[in-house]
């Protein structure tokens, strides 16, 4: 998984202490700050799920690409912006150790999307 800027490193790394391989946005001097296509292509280059609250954005990438016949990991969507408080981290890294836990062997959506279910999200 590749988590969007809006994610703190420290999801990602409770998520590699539960054994995931996970990247953050936030914590890769070359892709902080870069543009959605920039990310978006970091991650299907390293096939890694691109983790969200970006709906705007990373639906129309991630579709165009599978459209066009692009092998993407696909879009794990995060309601609202949960992820941005540490009140939420609990909630947001449970949700995504179930994801991860669903995720066919080689870790991917295969171009398809995921929406994480939180509690009083939106």
């Amino acid at each position: 998984m590749l988590l969007d800027e809006m994610f703190s490193p420290v999801i990602a790394t409770m998520l590699c202490d539960r054994g995931h391989d996970v990247e953050a946005v936030a914590a890769d001097a070359a892709l902080r700050g870069a543009a959605d296509q920039v990310v978006f292509e970091a991650a299907v280059e390293r096939g890694r799920v691109v983790v969200t609250s970006n709906v705007r954005h990373f639906r129309p990438l991630n579709d165009a690409a599978a459209a066009a016949g692009r092998e993407v990991p696909g879009v794990a969507f995060v309601p609202g912006h949960a992820a941005l408080t540490r009140a939420r981290f609990g909630q947001v890294v449970d949700a995504l150790d179930v994801l991860a836990g669903r995720l066919p062997g080689d870790a991917t959506l295969i171009g398809a999307e995921a929406w994480l279910p939180l509690p009083g999200a939106g």
